[in-house]
């Protein structure tokens, strides 16, 4: 139920997109060139990954308000 949350969504596309983007980096660092790039990239990481914690905290919220709103809908009146 989780994974269909659009903030969750969102969160698997950050590691995606992270991950392809490390992957796509060099295996030896050799010249200054490629260590100013790496430590570009590095910062774009963590600044694409600042926002993680905050993505999750509104799925857990998307997620609450769904199962209240399922458990509304489908919870019998007690008399």
């Amino acid at each position: 139920m989780m994974n269909r949350m659009p903030s969750v969504i969102a969160v698997k596309d950050v590691y995606v997109k992270s991950l392809l983007q490390i992957l796509d980096m060099p295996k030896a660092i050799v010249t200054e060139e490629q260590e100013e790039q790496f430590a570009t990239d590095l910062e774009v990481l963590y600044q694409r990954h600042s926002n993680v914690l905050i993505q999750m905290a509104r799925g857990a919220f998307e997620l609450r308000e769904k199962v209240r709103t399922k458990t509304t809908t489908t919870t019998p009146k007690r008399n």
